[in-house]
């Protein structure tokens, strides 16, 4: 009840909370953590990476070119993203022209698992917290948040062409979201989460994975 990051709509909703957003508020306190410390830095930017992540190879050299690209009103560099079809404010996202070889402009995006920012971008993440109540974009889900910022004009993000991180749900995707048993010793990420079943409509959006490097 005494976190400046949340408006009193949004703390009286997670006094109720047995879902999701319980999970999704320890992650945006840890991430808002992190992007004080870019605010606050005097590096010209700063990358977040969440701890389930696998890196493709040649990540440094591949992420070196796109900030080269970057153009110089930028905010956001998002490394890993996906965007439901089904979700209509994906549709804003259709027909964007690449800004450059490996880059192309992102309005909706999910997926907090890895970015970059400046220290500009960061201040003006920082300063739309508590968030506006009416705002449909007002979220404890981090992904969800910034996505909002971006499609309210706040902050302006591209986004790889090819993704250089590789989160568990790419897996899943690839049908491999019923892995194996927990019970295995070669978990790349065990995880307790509402993604384990994320893939499959219908089902209850709960469980336990073993995610395995694929590479």
């Amino acid at each position: 009840m005494n976190s400046p990051l949340l408006n009193n709509v949004q703390k009286q909703k997670m006094l109720r909370d047995t879902g999701i957003n319980t999970g999704h508020l320890a992650t945006f306190q840890s991430h808002i953590d992190a992007v004080k410390k870019i605010r606050d830095s005097n590096a010209p930017i700063g990358c977040i990476f969440e701890d389930d992540v696998t890196l493709v190879a040649g990540f440094k050299s591949k992420v070196a070119q796109m900030v080269s690209e970057l153009p110089p009103a930028w905010d956001l560099l998002v490394l890993s993203a996906y965007c439901h079809s089904g979700w209509p404010s994906c549709a804003k996202n259709k027909h964007l022209q690449p800004v450059s070889p490996h880059l192309l402009p992102i309005k909706a995006f999910m997926s907090g698992a890895a970015y970059c920012l400046n220290p500009g971008s960061a201040a003006r993440i920082i300063d739309g917290l508590p968030c506006d109540k009416n705002s449909p974009f007002c979220t404890v889900a981090m992904d969800g948040y910034l996505s909002g910022l971006v499609q309210e004009g706040t902050l302006k993000a591209f986004r790889a062409k090819i993704l250089p991180v590789i989160i568990p749900q790419d897996l899943m995707k690839k049908g491999l979201h019923g892995i194996e048993a927990v019970a295995s010793q070669d978990c790349l990420s065990v995880f307790d989460s509402d993604i384990v079943s994320w893939w499959d409509p219908g089902t209850s959006r709960k469980g336990v994975a073993c995610v395995q490097n694929q590479l």
